[in-house]
């Protein structure tokens, strides 16, 4: 009698299951018969084939991870084609410099690892307190090759990309700034709080500024920004030559 009322209870559990299972098949040869007659494929859902509820479905998909760097591009709204671009045309201009005997120092550094340990630095700053520094180290390596002398860096310019029509007057600026963002890197890298002040005077045409405004986070990430724009004006002018 046991062995009988057992077997029944699994008899019976298994026509449950065979019946769950028709339901379902049901379920979906209904949902996709309407997408069928409507066109409408949005008519199919999780829920509408038997797998369960749609929410949870898509709440279980993996999201991605933040890393320092991505966090680096959010806070300096960058995309890694900008990285890539400015990374170009900051290797093609060393690459000139060094085919001249007398300029190889200083040209053999990668344009594309500073900037991405710059923009790593920056994506720390939540836990790293040397972030500011750490970002500066590696934005004035980028142009330690000309450090302050401005006759080289417009000179190179001119001779590389401009040799025909010669620099405009945007063109100038912009290479003179790049140099300024040398001694303005250089002094935060050094925690020179003198110079990082006279500097950024100059930089922000703020005569004014003192020590606890230049010292902010915002406006760090700010003069990144600028930097940077300053270097994308460049590279524009660098892939007009190419066409």
């Amino acid at each position: 009698m046991f062995k009988f009322n057992f077997l029944e209870k699994i008899s019976e559990q298994i026509s449950l299951k065979l019946s769950f299972l028709s339901r379902k098949t049901k379920l979906k040869n209904s949902a996709i018969e309407s997408t069928k007659q409507t066109g409408n494929i949005n008519n199919i859902t999780p829920a509408s084939i038997g797998v369960g509820d749609s929410s949870k479905l898509l709440g279980e998909l993996p999201q991605p991870q933040k890393t320092h760097y991505t966090e680096g591009l959010e806070l300096l709204s960058l995309t890694k084609r900008q990285v890539k671009e400015y990374g170009d045309f900051l290797e093609d201009f060393y690459k000139k410099i060094y085919s001249k005997s007398d300029r190889k120092f200083g040209t053999t550094k990668n344009p594309h690892n500073m900037l991405k340990g710059a923009i790593f630095a920056v994506g720390s700053k939540a836990n790293n307190l040397d972030w500011k520094r750490h970002a500066s180290s590696s934005l004035r390596e980028i142009i330690y090759v000309w450090r302050s002398i401005k006759k080289d860096i417009n000179n190179d310019f001119a001779s590389f990309y401009k040799k025909d029509v010669g620099l405009s007057d945007e063109e100038k600026n912009s290479l003179n700034e790049i140099l300024n963002y040398y001694e303005y890197f250089s002094s935060i890298h050094h925690n020179d709080e003198v110079g990082i002040v006279n500097i950024l005077r100059i930089l922000e045409d703020s005569p004014t500024l003192e020590i606890d405004d230049c010292l902010k986070s915002d406006v760090f990430i700010k003069q990144i920004k600028n930097f940077l724009s300053q270097i994308s004006e460049l590279s524009i002018v660098l892939n007009k030559s190419k066409t």
